[in-house]
């Protein structure tokens, strides 16, 4: 047993394979099928949150990815000692298609966004900020609430490693996009309604 756990939200299927052959035999990982669920993207994130106590860090990630060997072992080493010591509480993943590889770094948020198809955590986010809102259904958003209410409370959510994300919207079908458009005018309804405003116009 490891001590950290791969905890895959899986969606698009076609990709999953790839994901899991590239995740080192002897590194833990559950996978939850969202379709057959029909939870929210937070529901299953905070499902993922649960494992925390029986692993030290929980890994969430969608299943459109491709790790390197060492990606778990990078990602959690980052957020247990830098994240620690600089009160941040996700440590999530770059795509290399869009950025290159630079290697393992250390980007906090007012420097760039961070991503959510990939991030590490351990006990500090459910105790300190609590879960992720499922109000955010079916998915977008939740890790731009989650983000706002962190940094509410002094903390960070940086950027740390390289993993390939092959199933970004750049992919993604005419009908798939025009879904995700009408999800996200959906969920940015409820983040103003939330807020007062949309991401980075907060007023409240």
């Amino acid at each position: 047993m490891s001590n950290f756990l791969w905890f895959i939200t899986s969606w698009y299927k076609k990709y999953l394979p790839g994901l899991l052959k590239s995740i080192p035999v002897g590194e833990d990982i559950e996978v939850i099928d969202q379709r057959k669920t029909g939870w929210s993207l937070a529901r299953a994130w905070n499902l993922g949150l649960s494992r925390i106590g029986k692993y030290q860090n929980v890994i969430i990630c969608n299943d459109d990815i491709i790790v390197k060997k060492e990606t778990g072992r990078k990602i959690t080493g980052i957020l247990n000692s830098a994240g620690r010591s600089l009160k941040t509480l996700i440590i999530s993943a770059y795509d290399i298609n869009v950025h290159g590889d630079l290697g393992n770094i250390w980007v906090p948020s007012k420097q760039s966004f961070p991503a959510a198809f990939c991030f590490a955590v351990d006990e500090r986010l459910e105790k300190e900020v609590g879960q992720f809102d499922e109000n955010f259904d079916p998915y977008l958003l939740e890790d731009c609430d989650m983000y706002y209410r962190m940094s509410q409370k002094g903390f960070d959510w940086a950027t740390g490693v390289p993993v390939w994300h092959i199933g970004g919207g750049a992919t993604q079908s005419q009908k798939a996009r025009k879904w995700r458009e009408e999800m996200l005018e959906k969920s940015m309804a409820y983040y103003i309604q939330k807020y007062g405003g949309p991401p980075g116009e907060e007023r409240g």
